[in-house]
């Protein structure tokens, strides 16, 4: 980083730092109402139909942004050469209770 770049640098930060002062501001002025957006998460979900005693490999999931619980998508090892408990249907979105 040259001089130049280490000057934008702070001119940034300190333009970051207005930002959030005058939105604090906004706020306790007119008690603006922000919605809190809910967090999604990739989880993993079924491709196809699988019965109860399968072995689920890679192919039979893929993953999908959904808002709530599942399985984590980087948890895939924890899910793969596991047998299902139960029959779950195309684009079921997996839980622990779903394998063994």
């Amino acid at each position: 980083m040259d001089k130049d770049e280490a000057k934008e640098l702070v001119a940034f930060s300190k333009d970051i730092v207005r930002m959030k002062d005058g939105r604090k501001e906004l706020l306790k002025e007119e008690k603006v109402e922000y919605v809190v957006e809910k967090k999604t998460t990739n989880v993993l979900v079924t491709t196809k139909r699988l019965i109860k005693g399968l072995t689920i490999t890679k192919t039979d999931l893929t993953t999908k942004e959904v808002v709530g619980n599942g399985i984590p998508a980087e948890d895939l090892y924890k899910v793969i050469w596991k047998k299902c408990t139960k029959d779950l249907p195309v684009g079921h979105v997996l839980t622990l209770e779903d394998f063994k």
